[in-house]
């Protein structure tokens, strides 16, 4: 008789073909838009990001991708992958692998961000991290519960024009400690109070795709990134001082800049309910209304 037990794994940096072959394998998830073997490395090189691979009787059958988020003190869910045979069985178990076994002063609690729209993900993980409404009935019975909604913006930049100079003071030198600084100062108005805003943050660090802009005192007062991903330009997390930062002005630059990459389409996958002001703003520079996709924001108290 065949074991059936489910082995769960850590997948070392040097593992990355192991995760990409187990997505690829699995025909249900091929509607997943693609990732190269470059992103996949530079997420496992991480040092707070952990991908597990689960096995039955040795073949790859899925698997997770968490960060731990030392700035909120929390952990995210970022991917999950499950063949479709074993989701009614299996799925609890595999998310329940992946948690902490109770609170540490390092993690206090867990963040999932789940997708409720139809469209389908227009960016691929590592670079937007929503889970697909099949993982509901587990992330239910680990008792997550939702918290606010979360946006995700397409935009075509078909009809834009590349303005001639910024209208902010844009830089490549930052500094940590003044974004996370900044996030704690706006995180409740914007509502980008998650860990994946953090992971989003890393991930763009280790790139050197982080830009921020500052006011002539030198006070931080904008914190994003910008990363080339095939015609897309993929915004990160904004981290706004809205009292010194107007829509247009901010709007007009990040357009600009993805243009200047010749970028055909400009994706923001995290956008807080406050934030809504900054991206209609993207949108009258593009002439054309975005593509937009809900999350829910789903959270468990350890």
């Amino acid at each position: 008789m065949s074991d059936s037990t489910l082995y769960s794994r850590r997948l070392a940096d040097s593992e990355a073909d192991v995760w990409l072959a187990m997505v690829s394998d699995m025909t249900e998830v091929l509607s997943r838009p693609e990732i190269d073997r470059g992103h996949m490395e530079r997420f496992l090189g991480m040092e707070d990001t952990i991908c597990y691979v689960s096995t039955i009787s040795g073949d790859p059958v899925g698997g997770t991708a968490v960060f731990v988020d030392r700035t909120r003190r929390a952990l995210a869910f970022v991917d999950v992958v499950l063949k479709t045979y074993l989701r009614d069985r299996l799925l609890y178990t595999l998310l329940k692998s992946s948690l902490p076994f109770f609170r540490t002063v390092l993690i206090r609690e867990v963040d999932v961000l789940l997708s409720v729209s139809e469209s389908e993900n227009r960016v691929p993980f590592p670079l937007a991290y929503s889970f697909e409404e099949w993982t509901k009935p587990g992330l239910d019975r680990l008792e997550f519960k939702e918290i606010e909604s979360v946006l995700c913006y397409s935009f075509d930049l078909g009809h834009s024009q590349e303005s001639t100079r910024d209208a902010l003071d844009w830089g490549e030198e930052h500094d940590s400690s003044e974004i996370a600084s900044l996030y704690w100062k706006v995180k409740d108005e914007s509502h980008i109070d998650f860990s994946h805003v953090w992971l989003a943050q890393s991930y763009a660090a280790s790139a050197g795709n982080v830009m921020t802009a500052s006011l002539t005192t030198g006070e931080l007062i904008v914190a994003t990134s910008l990363e080339k991903l095939g015609a897309s330009c993929v915004v990160g997390p904004l981290m706004i001082d809205k009292e010194e930062v107007e829509p247009s002005a901010l709007a007009g630059d990040i357009v600009g800049k993805a243009i200047h990459r010749d970028c055909s389409t400009l994706e923001i996958p995290l956008v807080g309910k406050g934030q809504v002001e900054y991206v209609e703003a993207i949108a009258s520079h593009c002439h054309k209304e975005p593509v937009v996709k809900k999350l829910k924001l789903l959270r468990k108290h350890l």
